[in-house]
């Protein structure tokens, strides 16, 4: 064989070779590393969880509710012992959270309560709200006139489903919010406006229900809506109507011709509980809402007191007064 063919067999052994190891080589060096998933953060949630359980019974504080979100973050209530101050507590909380390297944020929520958020690693694990034990709200002087005492307005959502000759029957202003295409919407919109109440929209959070514009007209009278989550949709433009919202879930899509509304939502706690505090809230800051689902057990509760005496200290109204207070009482009010 001559030097000329052996020169060419070894080049196309090397080709060869080299054509048999490349794609290797490459893929080493350029291919996508594999990723490392994160490891089971279980130890590090269960440290945070044994200093929050202890923490609270160190402070002498009571689990009312407590259910874990789709984010896997546990919200809980905590009542605290009578005469505790929901801020002072959350500030203990914090000082034993520091020693225990523990991350925590406190945030005072209605001027009454305390939110406490804890952390493991990186997420949010617990989302602890600390209410205080409040005795009955102070009385209105009795030398206020109508035109000075405090504004409260009671919004119950979730109407459609049946009829409500209880709702039709009080003699206290409400605002109620019906849920759209249900079988009594429309009859109970009539009532409604037969008996001097005022009538908002129920609009749906899910993707698949109507959009805002639908669930408005859908409702005869509405001069509003209720919504409980962030729209799917653009809320439409009302002129002098009202959105009412729960309190931190403030809608962002908003028009300028309508006027926001926010209401305090028994969650956790009692309905009355609930509405004790929107009392103490109304005597300090001359206006509140209480929000209240109609399958509340505790909603014939609050009727009563509605049309009792004690209802005599507030100046009940509706969501569309409440939220102009100073147009519907002027703006020289005083807390008394």
């Amino acid at each position: 064989m001559s030097g000329r063919a052996i020169f060419m067999l070894i080049s196309a052994a090397a080709l060869a070779l080299a054509v048999y190891l490349a794609p290797g080589l490459v893929a080493q060096r350029y291919s996508v590393p594999t990723p490392i998933l994160p490891t089971d953060a279980t130890p590090i949630n269960d440290g945070v969880d044994a200093f929050v359980h202890a923490t609270m019974a160190r402070v002498g504080a009571t689990e009312a509710h407590s259910e874990q979100d789709e984010r896997g973050v546990l919200q809980s209530v905590y009542r605290l012992p009578t005469g505790a101050d929901a801020m002072e507590t959350a500030g203990r909380v914090r000082t034993l959270a520091q020693a225990d390297g523990v991350e925590l944020y406190v945030t005072q929520v209605h001027g009454l309560n305390a939110e406490v958020r804890v952390y493991g690693g990186r997420a949010l694990r617990h989302q602890l709200l600390l209410v205080p034990d409040l005795p009955n709200a102070p009385k209105v002087p009795a030398s206020f006139s109508d035109l000075e005492r405090p504004l409260l307005a009671v919004v119950i959502v979730g109407l459609g489903l049946q009829d409500e000759p209880e709702l039709m029957a009080s003699t206290a202003p409400l605002t109620l919010a019906i849920q759209p295409f249900t079988p009594f919407a429309l009859r109970l919109a009539q009532s409604a406006v037969e008996s001097a109440h005022e009538i908002l929209a129920h609009l749906p959070s899910d993707l698949e229900g109507p959009t805002a514009l639908e669930a408005l007209q859908s409702i005869p009278y509405a001069n509003g809506m209720w919504s409980e989550n962030e729209p799917t949709s653009l809320l439409p433009e009302i002129p002098f109507g009202v959105v009412v919202y729960p309190v931190k879930r403030r809608p962002r899509q908003v028009s300028k011709q309508i006027s926001l509304l926010a209401g305090h939502k028994a969650e956790g706690i009692k309905l009355m509980e609930t509405f004790n505090q929107v009392l103490h809230i109304s005597v300090r800051d001359g206006v509140a809402t209480l929000i209240v689902d109609r399958a509340n057990p505790e909603l014939n509760n609050l009727l009563q007191w509605m049309d009792g005496d004690a209802a005599k200290d507030f100046r009940m109204v509706l969501a569309s007064e409440a939220v102009r207070p100073d147009d519907y009482r002027g703006s020289t009010w005083k807390a008394p």
